[in-house]
């Protein structure tokens, strides 16, 4: 792999994501930037979240990506892993969109989270979010 990984300035929670049979495109249903709920701990049903990474070249066959929901001291709450693939060489202002289905998480208190992205192990980038009571 001959590129520098970059984290688009988004990663976007969704309920769920469809891939439409005759475009291949995504989408993303039940926008959400945070959680409201009535009582902690939370437990959240499954979501996703989908990150975009772009600045990569060449011919990649599998690079490895995972995510993690992590507390304010850095412990993980949950995570899931993915792969970037590309049949033909990839140019560097070619964006990848990861969906990573994220299972069900239990957040034990209100407040701050973050979703951060790595790839082939390598920190890209974080997204802050709230669990909120409501």
């Amino acid at each position: 792999m001959d590129s520098e990984l970059a984290l688009m300035p988004a990663i976007i929670f969704s309920d769920s994501v469809r891939r439409d049979e005759t475009t291949g495109r995504r989408a993303l249903v039940g926008i959400f930037h945070r959680f409201i709920s009535s009582h902690v701990p939370f437990t959240s049903p499954t979501f996703f979240a989908t990150a975009f990474v772009s600045n990569v070249r060449g011919q990649i066959q599998s690079l490895p990506v995972k995510i993690h929901i992590e507390n304010a001291r850095g412990e993980i709450l949950s995570h899931a892993t993915g792969e970037i693939s590309a049949a033909h060489p990839v140019a560097r202002h070619d964006v990848f969109e990861i969906a990573f289905p994220l299972p069900i998480t239990t957040f034990p208190s209100a407040g701050q989270y973050k979703a951060v992205v790595f790839v082939d192990g390598n920190l890209l980038g974080h997204r802050p979010f709230n669990v909120e009571l409501g």
